[in-house]
């Protein structure tokens, strides 16, 4: 068993290969992050 990050994602990959038999991408989407740790302020 993997841990870390690795392990998260290690589970979900294996199972949505083995539905599709397709490749997995895994895209991390953190565009608001900077607008989420300074509410106060937006610009």
């Amino acid at each position: 068993m993997e841990s870390g990050i690795a392990g998260c994602f290690a589970e979900p990959i294996r199972l949505a290969h083995a539905a599709t038999g397709q490749r997995v991408v895994i895209l991390v989407d953190e565009y608001d992050k900077h607008i989420i740790d300074n509410p106060t302020r937006p610009e």
